[in-house]
């Protein structure tokens, strides 16, 4: 798989909310997490945020990302 385009994303939700979202990229085919921060914790909430970096290939395609 030759990754081609990467973009960079701040994530925020409660801590297994964001595990789960990052389950879930890490199972998409033709997306590889690049670059992944420390979870911070956000002022005054339950919630955290993180800052990762996404590669992904040509051979991505929407209907490969499932949610569920």
């Amino acid at each position: 798989m030759r990754l081609k385009e990467r973009v960079q994303l701040r994530v925020t939700g409660l801590p297994n909310d964001v595990e789960s979202w990052l389950r879930i990229i890490r199972k998409t085919p033709g997306t590889e997490i690049i670059e992944q921060s420390k979870p911070y914790k956000n002022r005054g909430s339950q919630k955290i945020r993180i800052y990762v970096s996404i590669a992904f290939s040509d051979e991505l395609q929407c209907d490969t990302i499932s949610t569920t």
